[in-house]
């Protein structure tokens, strides 16, 4: 029963595959929208009436909310449940899962915690920049129907990306095409405007020292001219 735990674990053991493609999309306020895309196919040993009993079953979001074992259709209270809408397809099922957090509550999101093992989100006081590191993704050895994930973090125009190891980036959206040799996802980020002052600041530093090398080349070619000076009139009046 403790894979009843998994959102994404129970379906795919259950079915004969599932595709798996998670989008983040973080806000102009830095609130974080997780949006779980299930598609799945049933077969015969496991028909699509059965493939959608589960996927009615309710899952909270946070990841140290108990799910309920003897009553999975039903929503136990103080949890934050997933929103969820259910499409059939031809073979089968798919389903979407929406939930809400922020900087201080999304590493406790399921998803996250059912496919990676280590996890460290939060932000940098000193750099002035928030940061989402994620890394031993562990969904490839408790499931073998798996072979890929796809993940997406799209951020809007207020934030400045900083670094990253995206597998491919278009505009906004930065996607990792995750397999069982990928193990690691880095992305962080910077206020517009933060981003912008630190700039500002290393081109005013930059440019300070080079007007202070300048002076000091300056400097130096008036001290050296003086030194040949000082020499080419010590040899003039020894020679009178």
């Amino acid at each position: 029963m403790k894979c009843k735990i998994v959102i994404l674990v129970l379906l795919l053991i259950l079915t004969g595959g599932c595709n798996v493609n998670y989008n983040l999309k973080i806000d102009e306020n830095n609130n974080f929208i997780e949006t779980t895309i299930l598609e799945s196919e049933g077969n015969e040993g496991r028909p699509k009436e059965y493939l959608y009993s589960l996927y009615l079953e309710e899952y909270p979001i946070f990841n140290s909310q108990e799910f309920m074992y003897y009553a999975p259709q039903e929503k136990k209270s103080g949890n934050s449940y997933y929103i969820k809408n259910i499409y059939e397809t031809e073979k089968g099922y798919k389903a979407i899962y929406k939930a809400n957090y922020n900087i201080n509550n999304y590493s406790d999101s399921r998803f996250l915690n059912t496919t990676f093992n280590n996890i460290n989100i939060g932000y940098n006081l000193d750099e002035e920049y928030y940061y989402i590191q994620l890394s031993k993704i562990n969904i490839f050895n408790n499931n073998t129907e798996i072979t890929k994930i796809n993940i997406d973090i799209e951020i809007p125009s207020n934030y400045v990306v900083i670094s990253n190891n995206a597998t491919k980036i278009s505009n906004n959206v930065y996607t990792w095409n995750f397999t069982e040799q990928d193990n690691k996802l880095y992305f962080t980020y910077q206020d517009k405007k933060t981003y912008d002052s630190k700039n500002e600041k290393k081109v005013r530093e930059i440019k300070d020292n080079k007007e202070d090398n300048s002076i000091i080349i300056v400097m130096l070619g008036l001290i050296g001219f003086a030194f040949v000076l000082t020499i080419i009139i010590l040899i003039n009046n020894k020679r009178k």
